[in-house]
């Protein structure tokens, strides 16, 4: 009863203004809200980013640690393999020489046993067992 007796007493534009400012209260005061609920998330924001920038730093500095690393990798890798070209040919000049070698020898040993019975002479027993035990 008592909120009846007022409304008939206050005038209904001011009714009308009283909403309009509680409205315009209520506006503000959660504008203030949002407003620094939206400044602490761009606070947090900006520092993830700055850590997310030093994390990306950090990550190029190891991806270029690594690419130095894998090209030194390279170098050795192409080093080793030239280096076993060389060898594959020292051993194949080596394989090559003992061939000639071998050739010879057998030449030497063949006409050893075809040379007549009248060419065999006395020798030297040293002489002989160094000649018998060659290859």
């Amino acid at each position: 009863m008592f909120v009846k007796t007022i409304a008939r007493l206050v005038p209904g534009r001011l009714w009308l203004a009283a909403a309009v400012v509680a409205i315009g209260a209520g506006g503000w005061l959660w504008h203030q809200v949002e407003t620094s609920r939206l400044a602490a998330d761009a606070e947090r924001l900006a520092g993830e980013l700055s850590e997310t920038r030093a994390e990306a730093e950090r990550l190029r500095d190891q991806r270029n640690q690594w690419e130095a690393r894998a090209e030194q990798q390279r170098r050795d890798l192409a080093r080793m393999q030239q280096e076993r070209a060389r060898s594959e040919q020292a051993v194949r000049e080596l394989q090559d020489a003992l061939a000639d070698r071998d050739e010879r020898y057998r030449e030497l040993q063949g006409r050893i046993r075809r040379a007549p019975a009248a060419d065999d002479g006395p020798v030297a027993p040293v002489l002989r067992d160094t000649l018998e035990s060659l290859p």
